[in-house]
């Protein structure tokens, strides 16, 4: 078995790995859909750099937000090609905002803020790596479900067929 479920099915909170996916999702969904409203309240006092950043934010957030539907989608319907597929778009979101703030860091400077900032990217780094590391593991269950399922087709109806070398 792999080292990810391995360490994932130990500590599980009591519940499948794909409830505990499920709840990851959901409350993603939550959280992204309450960010949108300080988005909002922020935009009515705006200049023109926070305009920008703003509408960013505002698009990353209704990005994210779709996302995670079509994951609980994926996972309503076991499938590991829409987990992969929104696996690789989370990192690279991960990736793309991580490298925002920083770059933003760098050019802008803190503005008094420098604490927060860092302490803020941190904790969400973590969550979010948390997050992937439970839906690669639910993913990687799916995988070896399927592949469990195939042998079992290959093995019991059509085993005779196969052995003679007819075509199943």
């Amino acid at each position: 078995m792999d080292k990810i479920i391995q360490i994932f099915s130990k500590c599980k909170c009591c519940c499948s790995l794909r409830t505990l996916t499920f709840i990851h999702a959901s409350i993603e969904l939550i959280i992204l859909a309450a960010a949108v409203v300080p988005v909002v309240l922020l935009s009515l006092f705006k200049s023109i750099y926070m305009e920008v950043v703003l509408m960013v934010a505002l698009s990353l957030i209704l990005v994210n937000f779709f996302l995670t539907c079509i994951l609980i989608h994926g996972i309503r319907i076991k499938s590991q090609e829409i987990i992969g597929g929104w696996l690789w778009v989370r990192v690279a979101t991960m990736v793309t905002a991580s490298t925002t703030v920083v770059v933003n860091e760098f050019f802008n400077g803190s503005q008094g803020y420098y604490l927060e900032l860092w302490v803020g990217l941190v904790l969400s780094l973590v969550v979010a790596t948390y997050n992937v590391l439970v839906i690669t593991a639910y993913a990687r269950i799916i995988a070896a479900e399927k592949k469990q399922a195939s042998a079992q087709e290959v093995n019991i109806p059509n085993y005779g067929r196969l052995k003679e070398g007819a075509e199943p």
